[in-house]
């Protein structure tokens, strides 16, 4: 029996393999033998401890990233290879009473270096997008909670049945309805603000610094929207 046949078999005792023809599991067979053979790798000078950390390093990398070809193989096996070497170096620096020595601090740094370019050349620095990413995210809610916490009396919407901007004011038992007072559709506006500005009561300023806007915002609100207004 075959490696492959073996491999199938396997495969069909398991639960999520449950209904896939027999060319679907020699697919899936040949794709896990091909990434087993990506996890035998022989460590060369590590003590039992190391290469056990190494080889789940490996697999660590290689299921979350795509190690295809032989270049890209030896390149991972040589980034795993200083990270140890380097946790290696730091574990005797943490032993050292007084100053570490000038050589360890240089092979740190050169490995540290060495790492960094192997991490680019793979492209696996996704953890610090997705952390950057994380707390981007956390300001985020940070802002919403804080925004909340100043808006607690009312909501602005848009209404399902019309379409129009409505808001929402709290009772306590319940939110209530109303019809928006700065919205006329979902144009940002009020109808008597811009009549007094039409009668020369108030100024362009004065109403864009009420709607929270700019003056020419102000001058296309009355120059189109209330073009036909009597």
């Amino acid at each position: 029996m075959t490696k492959l046949d073996k491999k199938v078999n396997q495969l069909k005792k398991l639960i999520q393999y449950k209904g896939y023809s027999k060319q679907e599991l020699e697919d899936v067979a040949r794709s896990s033998l091909e990434k087993e053979k990506l996890y035998k790798v022989e460590w060369t000078g590590f003590n039992p401890e190391e290469a056990r950390k190494a080889n789940e390093l490996l697999k660590s990398y290689i299921d979350r990233y795509s190690i295809e070809t032989f270049s890209d193989r030896e390149d991972l096996k040589t980034l795993i290879e200083n990270e140890i070497l380097k946790q290696r170096i730091q574990e005797k620096i943490a032993k050292e009473t007084g100053i570490p020595p000038k050589y360890a601090i240089d092979s740190l740094n050169t490995l540290q270096n060495q790492i960094l370019n192997l991490k680019e050349k793979l492209g696996i620095f996704e953890d610090k997008r997705q952390n950057d990413a994380f707390v981007y995210i956390q300001k985020l809610k940070k802002k919403f909670k804080k925004w909340q916490e100043e808006n607690q009396g009312s909501r602005t919407i848009v209404c399902p049945h019309c379409s129009k901007m409505i808001m929402l004011q709290i009772r306590t038992e319940a939110w209530e309805a109303q019809k928006h007072s700065f919205f006329r559709d979902k144009i940002l506006c009020n109808e008597h603000l811009i009549k007094l500005f039409k009668e020369g009561k108030i100024t362009e300023k004065d109403v864009s610094l009420i709607l929270g806007c700019s003056i020419d915002y102000v001058k296309w609100l009355v120059d189109k929207w209330f073009l036909d207004d009597k």
